[in-house]
């Protein structure tokens, strides 16, 4: 019998007592494309300079959107912020 303790679910199936964030789970497939070079910021609205361009035609996944910047991953790996305008759906 188990105890206060213990527990009949294997430890990968108990829930974290971490609060989930957006940033826990990073989707991988890709759901908009840009168009043309596209610069990443390290903050949204452009601060903190350019950490990364993408040649056009890049396809990347949206994590988080701020007004007028989107937080962008491809790949599960967090790349930075980009213009939202810079960026189109895929269908």
């Amino acid at each position: 019998m188990p105890t206060a303790r213990t527990s009949l679910w294997p430890a990968r199936w108990r829930r974290s007592r971490r609060p989930r964030t957006v940033l826990s789970f990073i989707p991988i497939k890709p759901r908009h494309v840009s168009t043309e070079l596209l610069q990443i910021f390290k903050q949204a609205s452009g601060g903190g300079g350019v950490v990364e361009q993408l040649p056009p035609f890049t396809t990347v996944t949206l994590v988080k959107s701020e007004p007028g910047w989107v937080l962008i991953a491809r790949d599960g790996k967090l790349l930075g912020y980009a213009a939202e305008a810079k960026l189109h759906k895929l269908n």
